[in-house]
């Protein structure tokens, strides 16, 4: 009897605080204000602060210098300098269907319509403003050997006439969505 007794009020004292551990709504001391990180930033290895990712999207526009339709591939890796600020680098590869666009051959203007594909390295920075909203930026090389309208190979410049930069707003409409506007020269 004195058993039964004993096991009963262990069942009880185990039920009971499994019952004011569920029903807790203090923080505990591992837990920080920031919810991106569970643990410290600073306590975070190299490897946690690195990420991988792979971009795809389209691109369009019509002006009276012509129209354009183009999509990209873009492979990237950033590091997380501060919960707010990351660095990433990475390719870029466009390809666009023109029509009417103006481009330089044998030093004039000349209409040109048909496919370009472009082949770009970059380095860049982000921002978190908030959550949801991210600006930054990067600077890229351009490596595309353009040709011209007969085919004949242009100069494609061994200096800084193939580096561009970039500046962009990203809003975050879930984990896995976002939309971007950019401004590229």
């Amino acid at each position: 009897m004195i058993q039964r007794i004993i096991y009963i009020v262990l069942i009880l004292s185990v039920s009971v605080g499994a019952f004011a551990q569920a029903d807790s709504t203090e923080l505990e001391e591992y837990v920080i204000g920031n919810p991106d990180y569970v643990v410290p930033f600073k306590d975070l290895s190299t490897k946690d602060k690195m990420h991988y990712s792979f971009g795809m999207g389209v691109g369009f526009g019509k002006s009276t210098y012509g129209d354009y339709f183009s999509t990209y591939y873009q492979p990237m890796v950033s590091y997380d300098v501060s919960p707010k600020f990351s660095v990433n680098a990475g390719l870029t590869y466009i390809n666009s269907s023109v029509n009417n666009v103006p481009v330089i051959a044998d030093y004039q203007y000349q209409l040109f319509s048909g496919n370009i594909s472009q082949y770009n390295a970059f380095i860049g920075g982000e921002y978190k403003l908030s959550d949801r909203l991210i600006v930054g930026g990067s600077i890229f090389y351009d490596f595309t050997s353009y040709n011209n309208i007969q085919g004949t190979s242009l100069d494609k410049g061994t200096g800084l006439e193939n580096l561009g930069y970039s500046g962009y707003v990203k809003y975050k409409v879930s984990d896995s969505f976002s939309i971007q506007a950019e401004v590229r020269v």
